[in-house]
C-alpha cells in the first residue's frame, strides 16, 4: 500500500468574501418599491423592514417603482479592486422615498424647509455618484456643474438688481443651457461608450 509523500499534501485557505458585496434596501414611502436581481422582469417587493443581503460582485440590481417601472440600475462593484479596501467597504444603500429611488434619505420622515445646505447636500450626492457612462455630447458632472453655476450667478445678479427686464435674458439663456445639459446628461436611451 502506497501512502504517498508529505510533499503531496497542500493546505490552502480560500476566502470567498471578496466575491460578495452587501446591499441594503429601505422603503421610506407610502408605496412599496420593488427591486430585481439580474433580470428586470423578475421583481420583488421590498419587505416592510430594512432589507440587507449579500450578492456576487457584478450583479445587476434593478430598482423599480411601486408600479414596476425601472427607475435605476446598479452593477455591484468589486470593492477590493476598486478601493483596495476590505469587502463591504462600499456597502451600497438604496432608499425608496416618495416614489423615487435614492442613494440615501433625502427628505427624511418630517417635513423640512430646504435651504442652501440642503442644496449643497444634494449637489454632493450628485458629485459622489458614478460618472455618466453614456457620455452623450461630452456632458460630465463637471460640465453640468458649470452650467448650474452660470445659471445661479446670473439669477443672483438679476435678483440683486430688482429683477429688471434687461437682465432677464441672461438668466433665461443660462437656464436653457443648464436644462439642455441636464437633459443630455440624463439621456438613458443613448448607447454607453
Amino acid at each position: 500500500m502506497d501512502r504517498g509523500d508529505w510533499a503531496d499534501v497542500k493546505i490552502g485557505r480560500l476566502s470567498l468574501l471578496p466575491m460578495f458585496t452587501q446591499v441594503m434596501l429601505r422603503n421610506q414611502s407610502a408605496q412599496t418599491g420593488r427591486f430585481s436581481i439580474d433580470n428586470t422582469n423578475n421583481q420583488a417587493a421590498l419587505p416592510s423592514q430594512a432589507f440587507s443581503s449579500l450578492y456576487f460582485v457584478r450583479t445587476l440590481i434593478g430598482l423599480h417603482s411601486d408600479t414596476g417601472q425601472l427607475q435605476a440600475r446598479q452593477v455591484l462593484q468589486d470593492v477590493v479592486s476598486v478601493t483596495n479596501g476590505p469587502p463591504h467597504y462600499l456597502c451600497p444603500t438604496f432608499v425608496y422615498e416618495d416614489g423615487q429611488w435614492r442613494g440615501e434619505y433625502y427628505k427624511g420622515t418630517a417635513a423640512q424647509k430646504h435651504d442652501g445646505e440642503t442644496l449643497q447636500w444634494a449637489y454632493e450626492l450628485f458629485l459622489s455618484g458614478p460618472p455618466n457612462r453614456y457620455k452623450v455630447g461630452s456632458v460630465t458632472q463637471r460640465s453640468l456643474t458649470e452650467k448650474m453655476y452660470l445659471f445661479t450667478s446670473n439669477y443672483v445678479v438679476w435678483a440683486e438688481g430688482g429683477f429688471q427686464a434687461g437682465q432677464k435674458a441672461a438668466v433665461t439663456a443660462a437656464q436653457a443651457a443648464m436644462a439642455s445639459e441636464l437633459g443630455t446628461y440624463c439621456d438613458k436611451n443613448a448607447s454607453a461608450n
